[in-house]
């Protein structure tokens, strides 16, 4: 792959945010909507990103909140925005390999939720992550993740 699959542009109605799209809409991606991410640092070595999208009916179950699915999508994508925004890494040359998840709350729909996510660990072929979802300072969900890097990863990040 020659060029980076992932669109990030300055979002004109939240500064200091970044749009955060995909080339190629066919794919799953397309389906969560709007993302916004960017990059955080409250203290010293307290480096996360922030990644929000704002749920649609699309994305509910028939209790009429998010389904489990859908967040779990979220949460996956949002590894991947978090490691181009952190690492500026051809995060597309990647692949989740472990994604555990606990569930804390429900998601109301149309209500923005945000991911904050910790790269804990980078070795030669593994991101470690960790992170939570929240929607109006609400915990939503708690995760850890394992991300590996692919062969076209290491070739074009050396």
């Amino acid at each position: 792959m020659d060029e980076q699959p992932f669109i990030f542009t300055p979002d004109s109605d939240h500064p200091e945010w970044l749009n955060w799209s995909i080339k190629d809409t066919s794919g799953f991606n397309a389906s969560l909507g709007k993302l916004l991410v960017r990059k955080n640092s409250n203290f010293e070595n307290d480096e996360h990103a922030l990644v929000r999208m704002t749920p649609q009916q699309r994305h509910s179950n028939f209790g009429g909140v998010m389904h489990g699915g859908a967040m779990l999508g979220f949460i996956d994508v949002a590894l991947f925005g978090a490691l181009h925004i952190l690492h500026d890494s051809w995060a597309a040359y990647a692949v989740t390999v472990d994604l555990q998840t606990q569930f804390t709350g429900a998601v109301k729909i149309n209500h923005t939720i945000e991911a904050k996510i910790y790269i804990t660990k980078e070795t030669r072929s593994l991101y470690f992550m960790r992170g939570t979802v929240t929607q109006n300072d609400e915990s939503i969900a708690a995760f850890t993740a394992l991300v590996k890097k692919l062969p076209q990863y290491k070739k074009q990040s050396s």
